[in-house]
């Protein structure tokens, strides 16, 4: 039976299962191949503005989206590598002096404005890097009014913004009902908060905070504008950078993250209060991400059981009389989690970190993880040694499930 002759439904599942470069391919072998694997090619779109071997064929693809809607209706999520200003490496000087770059800068903004309408069925817009350049306050305006527009748009990312404060939300003021927000860059606190507030039902929120680490910021702001009384649904919390969660902002922060099921915290302070307030709340986390491993954070943990994955980047005590908490991490903590973790990294962010590197202790704790799968422990140079049989890293063989490990010094 030729593949030809199959049903149309029955080929699209076939032509799912493929990579990319193959889809591509099937849409050269005939007109029925065409139109299954039309809608996977069309479903991810990569634009690339800086990577001059790409920057033609990405206004090329541009230009073709706003004509082409039989094309562009298949768009789900539109990826954008690099700022606006497009890539000068062999500029010429007649190029320069005609202000080549400025005319080449509007045109990837007018080209990306008018291939917006026609993405009816866009959901989801990454951009890497976010730097408008010489492109106009109400250029970027314009695009990201059109995005929010979009009957289907619901996630949104932008890493490393770097728009100029004034005034910042106001590109951003059209979006609302977001189910998924990540934010990385400057002036994410002129952003995030009513962003949030427009998007009472958002899910996944990740802010990655670039400000004075001198004068870090709250970290509740992030939800400042809810109303009185109106709290998050968000299950996937992200906050990294320079913030700080002090015990007088428990309060305002934790009513948000009842229905929170995943925590990446690595900021500049986190108040015990926190963790007493979430075990308090019976909010119990699956997956963890912490830089500042303390008492709050072990009694919390020592709560309840069931975290699937587990990151500890602990930093240096700011004591050196404190006590080491990590025999009582791998000791008891550890073990009330040995049935359900899968991921489990542990990566001191200090020197003399011993306690918390792979020895007897730590590895009899890791053993009694059977369903562990991805591991990353540091090892400790002074207890490492290479050629004894009884060397500590053969202990990690009886781990036949793991897929991924890592063992840095």
């Amino acid at each position: 039976m030729l593949l030809s002759a199959l049903p149309f439904e029955l080929l699209y599942k076939i032509a799912s299962l493929l990579g990319q470069r193959e889809q591509h391919n099937l849409c050269l072998i005939s007109k029925k191949f065409c139109c299954v694997a039309t809608p996977l090619v069309f479903e991810m779109v990569s634009i690339s503005l800086t990577e001059s071997l790409s920057y033609r064929k990405s206004l090329a693809l541009l230009k073709a989206l706003k004509t082409r809607t039989d094309l562009a209706q298949h768009v789900q999520d539109l990826n954008i590598h690099g700022s606006f200003d497009p890539p000068y490496e062999n500029e010429t000087l007649w190029h320069a002096i005609t202000n080549g770059r400025g005319r080449d800068i509007r045109l990837n903004g007018k080209c990306l404005l008018e291939a917006i309408p026609s993405l009816v069925s866009l959901r989801s817009l990454h951009f890497y890097r976010f730097y408008p350049g010489e492109l106009s306050p109400s250029s970027v305006d314009s695009i990201m009014h059109a995005l929010s527009k979009l009957p289907l748009f619901s996630d949104l990312t932008i890493d490393c913004h770097e728009l100029q404060p004034s005034p910042v939300q106001d590109s951003y003021s059209e979006f609302h009902d977001l189910e998924h927000i990540s934010f990385g860059g400057l002036h994410m606190l002129d952003v995030i908060p009513p962003l949030v507030a427009r998007s009472p039902n958002v899910t996944r929120l990740a802010v990655f905070l670039e400000l004075n680490p001198e004068a870090p910021a709250p970290a509740s702001s992030i939800f400042s504008g809810l109303p009185k009384g109106k709290y998050s649904r968000v299950q996937k919390l992200v906050i990294n950078g320079a913030a700080i969660l002090p015990a007088q902002d428990v309060s305002s922060i934790v009513p948000h993250l009842h229905h929170l099921t995943s925590l990446c915290i690595c900021i500049n302070g986190v108040a015990p209060e926190f963790w007493s307030a979430l075990r308090i709340e019976t909010i119990c986390l699956q997956v963890l991400s912490v830089n500042i491993v303390n008492d709050g954070f072990l009694e919390y943990l020592a709560s309840y059981s069931g975290v699937k994955s587990m990151t500890l980047i602990p930093k240096q005590p700011v004591n050196p009389g404190d006590v080491d908490i990590s025999s009582r991490f791998w000791d008891e903590i550890l073990p009330r989690h040995a049935d359900t973790l899968s991921t489990l990294v542990v990566c001191p962010g200090f020197e003399r970190s011993g306690g918390w590197c792979l020895h007897t202790r730590s590895l009899d704790a890791i053993r009694k993880c059977t369903h562990l799968e991805t591991l990353s422990v540091q090892l400790d140079r002074e207890t490492f040694k290479g050629e004894d049989k009884t060397n500590i890293i053969v202990g990690l063989n009886l781990h036949l499930r793991i897929r991924l490990l890592k063992l840095p010094f």
